[in-house]
């Protein structure tokens, strides 16, 4: 190591891209976790439904490994093709995953689930400015001529370029013991 003289360098600018991934929250690789309640806010969406917005921590082999959100509509929202939301498929899951009647109201789920720790399927997104999703894994794949996964090191430039990493739950379960 060896000292430079400011000089040299006071007119050199940031790396194309540094402010938008040092600006990036911690993100889990996709993969299933166990998720441990940490607290929950209740709230209405863009389109207007309410949903609850649970903090969770993923947790792998004992270990917390992160957090994120676990946001679920108990109302029969439906997406463009007609299907459930993934909020609303999330709701009726969690509610198989603590053992729950559909008639169970919504803060006795809400106290179910802060005594339990359930399983879930999560993957590793990344959003672009306009609104495309892709995933992150081991390697690149393309369906249908659409990319729909990335590497770590194709991730790292598409944040550098705009693109928000974010942790998407897909799917809540009983775990197995």
């Amino acid at each position: 190591m060896r000292e430079l003289d400011f000089t040299d360098i006071m007119n050199e600018v940031a790396e194309q891209g540094i402010k938008a991934e040092s600006s990036q929250g911690r993100t889990v690789p996709t993969g299933r976790y166990r998720l441990r309640y940490q607290g929950h806010k209740s709230q209405i969406g863009d389109t207007g439904g309410p949903f609850l917005s649970f903090n969770v921590a993923f947790e792998n082999d004992g270990h917390r490994k992160g957090s994120g959100f676990l946001e679920v509509t108990w109302k029969k929202e439906r997406n463009n093709n007609g299907k459930l939301t993934r909020r609303a498929q999330l709701y009726g899951q969690l509610l198989t995953a603590l053992d729950l009647p559909e008639e169970t109201p919504v803060h006795k789920v809400a106290d179910a689930f802060q005594g339990s720790l359930i399983g879930a399927y999560v993957t590793e997104t990344l959003r672009s400015p306009e609104g495309a999703y892709v995933e992150v894994g081991a390697e690149r794949r393309e369906t249908d001529g659409k990319l729909r996964v990335v590497n770590r090191e194709e991730a790292n430039n598409l944040v550098a370029t705009g693109w928000v990493m974010r942790n998407y739950v897909q799917n809540v379960f009983k775990p197995k013991v």
